[in-house]
């Protein structure tokens, strides 16, 4: 998904916004600039990196502490495992959230 189209189809209701894309940290922070305008501000911004630090993302949102890494392991319908990254300012309701939603979805949370 191109980073343009995952802003743009969230909104004002959206929850959770998590992004998928290549591992471009410039590509990566592209829907989290835009999206303090787009979604709510309850929203929880995710992205699945595995190489790029969570703390320099957050830092291109003004809400760091609702930004979190939730890295999915493929083949996704297979493999039970999720890591779970905090950056420096990812609330503790952040991680609860993420961890409970990573839980519903029937898979194993780490914790890095």
């Amino acid at each position: 998904m191109a980073p343009e189209l995952a802003v743009m189809t969230a909104s004002k209701s959206t929850f959770y916004l998590w992004k998928a894309i290549v591992e471009s940290e410039d590509v990566k922070k592209s829907p989290f600039v835009n999206s303090d305008k787009i979604v709510k501000k309850s929203a929880i911004l995710v992205s699945n990196t595995s190489s790029i630090s969570i703390t320099r993302l957050a830092a291109a949102t003004g809400r760091p502490q609702q930004v979190i890494c939730m890295h999915l392991m493929n083949p996704l319908p297979v493999m039970k495992l999720v890591e779970i990254v905090r950056g420096e300012n990812t609330s503790e309701n952040t991680f609860n959230v993420t961890k409970a939603l990573a839980e519903r979805f029937g898979k194993t949370v780490i914790c890095s």
